[in-house]
């Protein structure tokens, strides 16, 4: 059974794929919730010095949610590491649900979480060929690897986009 929509507010963007929340969340015991199919830069913190491009894609999910009621459906113990996961919903004029993580994808400023489900690929794809958002590198690294290289003290990027583990689409 897929979850109910619920009406929410973003109350602070943590970074571009984590967000905080409230509204219609009560039985929802988290401060914070990762958005459900994608993965973004990861910001500075004390583990990890920042992506490239992590502040503008944190700024644009702070420029599509600000000050709206949305709607979200969550998810329990998604992923598989008892986070609970959103899916964004904006309301268009005509009354119909915009997937507001599809567009953060769409626009170049997440990769589709493709180990989860492959729902935004065609979205990556199109915004890697059309160089937007963190496209506009040559070669940006997927979060999962840079979080990799610098547990193994190295940041080089050509290394790190050596590095096995989940392939890039392309």
């Amino acid at each position: 059974k897929s979850p109910a929509l619920r009406d929410i507010e973003v109350t602070r963007v943590i970074d571009a794929d984590t967000v905080e929340i409230s509204g219609d969340v009560t039985e929802h015991d988290r401060d914070h919730y990762r958005l459900a199919g994608l993965d973004s830069p990861e910001l500075k913190s004390t583990r990890w010095p920042e992506q490239p491009r992590a502040a503008e894609a944190k700024k644009y999910v702070e420029s599509i949610t600000d000050g709206k009621h949305l709607r979200a459906k969550i998810t329990k113990n998604g992923g598989g590491y008892g986070r609970h996961l959103i899916t964004l919903y904006d309301l268009t004029p005509d009354g119909a649900e915009l997937d507001l993580n599809a567009q953060i994808v769409a626009q170049g400023w997440a990769w589709s979480a493709v180990e989860y489900s492959k729902r935004y690929l065609p979205l990556e794809l199109e915004a890697r060929k059309a160089k937007l958002g963190i496209w506009r590198d040559n070669w940006p690294v997927e979060p999962s690897k840079w979080r990799k290289g610098v547990r193994q003290g190295n940041l080089h990027h050509s290394a790190i986009r050596a590095m096995p583990g989940k392939d890039s689409p392309m």
